[in-house]
């Protein structure tokens, strides 16, 4: 029974053909006022996506790679904070770190059931 339920999960996600969806906006800092107009269907090359934020000005979009997380980053006396999240919407959340807990613990009840 394991097998077939690996093999089914397999062909599931080779057949969704897509990548993630993404908040894609400019100056959207609230989280709670995004919409579902705001939602992109990123491209098959994008596998993450990203928030960034300089001086209250936040800014959503789609990417290709990086490392999970957030970086901050202080210049001029201005600090900008990059944070790259993979799953979907994730960039919407008010934190990323929340979004990037709740994809691990599922990740991992996931991997309990197809082992055990």
């Amino acid at each position: 029974m394991k097998p077939i339920m690996i093999v089914f999960l397999v062909v599931l996600m080779a057949a969704t053909g897509y990548a993630i969806q993404c908040y894609v906006c400019s100056n959207c800092a609230d989280a709670k006022k995004l919409s579902d107009s705001q939602l992109y269907n990123c491209s098959s090359l994008t596998d993450t996506c990203i928030k960034a934020s300089a001086q209250s000005v936040v800014t959503r979009s789609c990417g290709a790679g990086g490392n999970v997380g957030c970086q901050s980053i202080s210049a001029f006396g201005v600090t900008a904070e990059t944070c790259i999240c993979k799953g979907e919407k994730c960039n919407g959340a008010g934190t990323l770190k929340s979004s990037i807990l709740v994809g691990s613990v599922i990740s991992l009840l996931v991997a309990k059931f197809i082992i055990v």
